[in-house]
């Protein structure tokens, strides 16, 4: 006859082996429940290394000329770019726009953009500024932020550009850090 102590001690020897077994189980083996939460974060960001090779700059913008500055709309260079990840590489154009200032100044403010494509999407950088004057420091690098379109949309790849010819950054595979409200004294 099966006693209720009896049957409480089978069960919590059942219970205590198979926790045994489930504790023993590789770590990389152990199943999770669908949809809950994870300590997992992001994954790493890709480092990427390149290279461009200038076309030309087929588009030289439209110009008008007020006396006291000159200003340039839609200047156009074509390059091709090559990473160490293929999904930044691909065919660029780079559009600029710049007010060259002739009252005695010598100074310079630009605006400028630039898009890659490939066969799988596309890349379009968030516009980047320039400001030139005849004592101005010497720019060691700029960043370039560049959003993911097509097969690389939720992408953005952040670039540091010491010169054309050489950029080095990372793509991250998640969205980018929002920017933070602009601090007021008020």
């Amino acid at each position: 006859m099966l006693s209720p102590v009896k049957a409480v001690t089978a069960g919590a020897i059942v219970f205590a082996i198979g926790g045994v077994f489930l504790i023993a189980q590789p770590f990389d083996q152990q199943s999770t429940v669908p949809g809950a939460a994870t300590d997992e974060g992001p994954p790493a960001p890709v480092e990427v290394t390149g290279t461009s090779v200038l076309y030309g700059c087929p588009d030289p913008g439209t110009t008008e000329d007020s006396g006291i500055f000159e200003r340039t709309i839609g200047g156009t260079c074509q390059t091709d770019w090559t990473f160490s990840d293929e999904r930044l590489s691909g065919s660029a154009t780079m559009v600029a726009n710049e007010d060259n200032y002739n009252d005695g100044t010598e100074l310079s403010l630009g605006t400028f953009s630039l898009s890659i494509e490939n066969d799988q999407g596309g890349w379009r950088m968030r516009p980047g500024f320039w400001l030139d004057f005849p004592d101005a420091p010497e720019v060691a690098a700029e960043v370039w932020v560049m959003d993911g379109e097509g097969a690389y949309d939720g992408l953005t790849a952040v670039l540091l550009v010491e010169d054309l010819d050489n950029p080095h950054g990372f793509i991250f595979e998640s969205e980018m850090l929002p920017p933070p409200e602009n601090a007021s004294t008020k």
